[in-house]
């Protein structure tokens, strides 16, 4: 389960709001960088798109001459935009939409398809990090650009994607509520659980006698009237309890079609993922309970009728399968209980093969970003990495011995030309092995798999690059990904 908003504490000084840009490639030579303390900052600041709430990895949002700035491929990402960097002319190149927007580092102007546009304030180097204006940028793509004073919250919101009119994507203004859009998939007794569209995307609501209760056009409805699978409209206060969903009082609630954009399926590369082995498992009402870890740093994952469980060649597999001892690779969202351990829902469990590793024959030829990255493998593509947390897990097991033969992990490197090299790290009885295969890279193909004893994994930090490779021998290292710190 994903949170889409929280309860929000942020400043923002002005009507004004900018936004932040990448840095260039790894040869890029910082001008005229600012230090993060000099930026103008008294408390975080939330940036909302479209009803999510981003979670900013290091840099965060600025508040520079009074105006908001932020790092601009992590925005530009999350807009659906392409990012480039011409590191001649010191220009982040923004283009989405068949729009192209091109912003000079420490110049007040952009250029939009090639129309110069004077700006309150430039796009500008912090910490090695560009940042440009939000509103700007934004705007330019098409999208509303609002500050909500009742959440403190900057929300971008796509123009047309407003459930109704006035107010922010999840907050009537009018009404001073905030309200989720979803269907009922739960009635119990005088509760509601809603999943769709809102504050979080699974809601118990609890309803009374003044709950006010209405169709489209406003007549008034039962509670009767509220079927599982109704499409309704929740309004309601921020108030919520910390459980798992949370629970809040609805004020009022719409019944009836409502024209919202709804999928019950979650993509993998939104949700967090923990590798490990199933320490403790419990029956509970509709599913199981299992703990990776122990009982003061595990996490406990719930499992029911909704959880995905697949091998690892996607295979569908029934509950029985968990069991203490399997070693599984969880994918659960952001929200989870408060307790020791902390419990959260389980959406995707993938069971990891007890065979010393999966046969690379058995990969396709073409064995593309998308494949590896709904595989779970960890990737290096065009400088991004993806599943890094997984590697960095994998290399402490290993240092601190806690590998179990059998064990592995597979590194996927793509080149320039979108070629595969895959690394298989695999602890077997005789220790670490990396199995590599290169017969995928046309500029340095070989004809077979090469095995490699590994003696150590190595991460080096130089400059602008993070660097994964296996020592090999005293004096010998193989280089498994690298990628650029922007």
């Amino acid at each position: 389960m994903k949170i889409k908003n929280k309860a929000i504490a942020t400043t923002l000084i002005g009507a004004s709001l900018l936004t932040g840009m990448i840095t260039g490639y790894a040869n890029e030579k910082p001008i005229n960088c600012i230090d993060l303390t000099q930026a103008s900052i008294n408390r975080d600041i939330n940036i909302n798109i479209n009803g999510q709430l981003l979670s900013f990895p290091d840099q965060k949002p600025l508040l520079s001459e009074s105006r908001t700035i932020v790092p601009v491929r992590f925005i530009t990402e999350h807009l659906g935009g392409k990012i480039s960097w011409n590191d001649n002319t010191k220009t982040a190149i923004i283009e989405l939409d068949g729009k192209k927007i091109e912003l000079p580092v420490n110049k007040k102007y952009a250029k939009v398809n090639g129309k110069k546009a004077e700006l309150d304030t430039s796009a500008t180097i912090i910490n090695n990090r560009t940042y440009v204006p939000l509103r700007f940028v934004s705007e330019t793509f098409g999208y509303d650009v609002s500050w909500n004073n009742k959440t403190n919250m900057v929300e971008l919101n796509k123009k047309g994607n407003n459930l109704d009119a006035g107010g922010s994507k999840y907050f009537d203004e009018k009404l001073e509520l905030y309200k989720m859009a979803g269907i009922v998939n739960n009635i119990v007794n005088d509760t509601v659980r809603v999943e769709g569209e809102g504050m979080y995307e699974e809601i118990v609501f609890r309803i009374n006698e003044d709950t006010k209760i209405v169709d489209l056009d406003g007549k008034k409805l039962s509670k009767n009237d509220i079927k599982a699978e109704s499409k309704v409209i929740v309004y309601h206060d921020a108030t919520m309890t910390r459980s798992l969903p949370p629970i809040g009082h609805a004020q009022k609630i719409v019944v009836d079609n409502v024209n919202i954009e709804y999928s019950k399926i979650k993509q993998i590369s939104d949700l967090n993922m923990e590798y490990g082995k199933i320490t403790q498992i419990t029956d509970i009402k509709n599913g199981k309970m299992f703990l990776i870890g122990n009982m003061n740093d595990g996490i406990n994952f719930n499992v029911d009728e909704k959880t995905i469980i697949v091998d690892e060649n996607e295979q569908e597999l029934n509950r029985d399968v968990l069991t203490k001892g399997t070693d599984v690779e969880v994918y659960y969202g952001n929200i989870m209980t408060m307790s020791l351990p902390p419990i959260t829902n389980a959406e995707k469990i993938i069971i990891k093969s007890k065979r010393i590793y999966n046969e690379l024959e058995k990969l396709p030829e073409n064995y593309t970003f998308e494949l590896a990255l709904s595989k779970g493998d960890v990737i290096g593509h065009h400088g991004e990495g993806y599943n890094i947390e997984k590697l960095d897990k994998f290399i402490d097991q290993f240092r601190n011995k806690k590998l179990n033969i059998g064990g592995m992990i597979r590194i996927t490197h793509y080149t320039v030309e979108g070629d595969a090299i895959i690394n298989d790290l695999v602890f077997t009885d005789e220790g670490l092995k990396c199995i590599k295969d290169s017969t995928r890279d046309k500029f340095g193909a070989t004809d077979n798999k090469q095995e490699y004893k590994v003696l150590d994994i190595l991460k080096t930090n130089e400059k602008n690059m993070t660097y994964y490779d296996i020592k090999t021998g005293k004096d010998e290292k193989l280089s498994l990904i690298f990628l650029n710190n922007r």
